[in-house]
């Protein structure tokens, strides 16, 4: 059974998503604009933190029925936010 995220036009359509990214979006109109994946209700900044806590990517993944890459984009995402970060 596939877990691919649907994108409800009435929320955050596919314009929303982030560049390169299938999973997560930017809309000002869902969750305030903040990096989240679409039609979740849950933030990037959420599932790293809980990844952070402990809990298991897989479980992540089958708590917020969310693809396995999906996780795995946040942790790309977090990664690309890292470098844009970094002092030069």
């Amino acid at each position: 059974m596939s877990k691919a995220l649907k994108h409800d036009k009435r929320r955050v359509g596919p314009a929303s998503l982030i560049p390169g990214y299938r999973y997560i979006v930017k809309d000002a109109e869902y969750l305030g604009g903040i990096a989240a994946f679409a039609d979740r209700r849950l933030s990037v900044a959420q599932l790293l933190e809980e990844m952070a806590n402990g809990i298991p990517l897989e479980e992540l993944a089958e708590m917020y029925s969310l693809p396995v890459d999906a996780v795995y984009e946040a942790i790309r995402y977090a990664g690309k936010l890292a470098v844009e970060e970094a002092v030069g």
